[in-house]
């Protein structure tokens, strides 16, 4: 089971003023995806539609191949037998290739946010444009190959680090793949015959998580930072995430330092905060200290766990450099809320200190509502969410009109 998609198509449909049997359809489709076996008669109390309309509905969605009728429930008194309804939830599907440590991978996602098929080809830190085109093509490939002529595929997304260009779908450069550079994905759409999107990693991930946790997220003002091998933030307002068609919304990694010590990031430029408190500046500096921290998250995570990585000038200086930012940040958006997550948290010294470090920087009049939130789950479940959703939600707005 995936990560259920919670879709309000019919919250659209009444902002919007489509007519009552529209929405009443979109309300009826909703809660069978959710409930896992609503009966007619579930839905026309539940939902509180009249009979003979419910009845309408769902005979619509059974013609339009998104429900079926599954299994009779038996009834211990006289009359009509009761008949389970279920979403159909393989018809729609999307193709999803994002980034994770090391490794492209791709899922074909139904409209549960389940991956029913998985392929991840693992890739060197200096692959170049043309072996990750490469990586690419072979996932899309092999992934198309298994989609059912009576399913129908909706489009690619894809959901990568650092910067992109979303109008002209150019990876312009990120952390990971220092080698990949303006890498234009432009002819997928037309060589595959789907439309296709680019979503900024930590933007399409934060939308996911704030899917699945709405009412977390209601006229709350939250700035969301990941630390890790690279540094990233993205910012929302009553659960809406803020997007640019060019770069991201929130680079809050390639700010720059008040000292200007001439270090080149992995952008091109010169003295971003990445320089000194990325995963890709720090690994090396920890060498000589604690070893090989390799290049994966995961497993840094558990090897910086119990580490006194305090005693570190290098780590000391990436905390205050992240503050600063957050301090600027701050002065611009106003969070209520800073959620924090990456492999650098998982240590219990650089959580206290980096809270120590951003209490001090931030604005002083914020910092009596100000609520830092650590978060340790795995983030990777929603990188599949975050660049499918949108075609899902596109295509249900189409299918869930009424066709009478």
């Amino acid at each position: 089971m995936g990560e259920i998609l919670d879709f309000i198509i019919s919250e659209f449909f009444k902002d919007y003023g489509y007519r009552q049997k529209d929405i009443e359809k979109a309300k009826v489709f909703e809660t069978i995806l959710a409930s896992k076996g609503a009966t007619r008669k579930r839905l026309y109390l539940e939902l509180q539609v009249r009979p003979n309309n419910v009845s309408s509905a769902v005979q619509d969605l059974i013609d339009d191949g998104l429900v079926f009728e599954d299994v009779v429930l038996k009834n211990s008194k006289q009359g009509r037998p009761r008949i389970k309804l279920a979403v159909q939830v393989n018809k729609l599907l999307v193709i999803g290739l994002w980034v994770e440590t090391c490794s492209l991978i791709g899922g074909l996602v139904n409209m549960e946010g389940e991956v029913i098929q998985k392929q991840e080809i693992e890739l060197s830190g200096d692959v170049d444009n043309e072996g990750f085109s490469r990586a690419v093509n072979k996932i899309i490939v092999g992934l198309k190959q298994t989609v059912e002529p009576k399913q129908e595929l909706l489009g690619i997304g894809f959901s990568l680090p650092g910067v992109i260009n979303k109008i002209k779908k150019i990876w312009i450069f990120n952390s990971r793949f220092p080698n990949v550079e303006n890498l234009s994905f432009e002819k997928i759409e037309s060589k595959y015959g789907v439309p296709t999107r680019m979503y900024p990693k930590l933007e399409a991930v934060f939308s996911s998580y704030i899917l699945k946790k709405k009412k977390d997220f209601c006229n709350v003002s939250t700035f969301m930072l990941h630390w890790g091998y690279g540094i990233g933030g993205a910012y929302c307002y009553n659960g809406e995430v803020m997007h640019s068609n060019y770069g991201s919304s929130c680079e809050i990694g390639h700010l720059k330092l008040a000292e200007q010590n001439n270090k080149k990031c992995c952008c091109g430029d010169y003295d971003c905060i990445e320089t000194v408190a990325a995963g890709w500046a720090l690994k090396p500096l920890l060498f000589k200290e604690f070893g090989d921290l390799g290049n994966d998250d995961f497993k840094f995570a558990e090897k910086i766990e119990n580490l006194n990585l305090l005693g570190n000038e290098n780590i000391q200086n990436a905390i205050k450099a992240l503050a600063a930012g957050l301090n600027t940040t701050f002065r611009i958006f106003y969070p209520e809320r800073l959620i924090v997550y990456g492999p650098f948290f998982k240590n219990d010294g650089i959580k206290n200190y980096f809270t120590e470090e951003v209490m001090k920087n931030v604005p002083f009049h914020i910092r009596n509502y100000l609520k830092i939130v650590f978060l340790d789950e795995d983030f990777s479940k929603y990188s599949p969410l975050g660049c499918t959703n949108e075609f899902f939600d596109s295509k249900l707005k189409e299918l869930l009109i009424s066709a009478l």
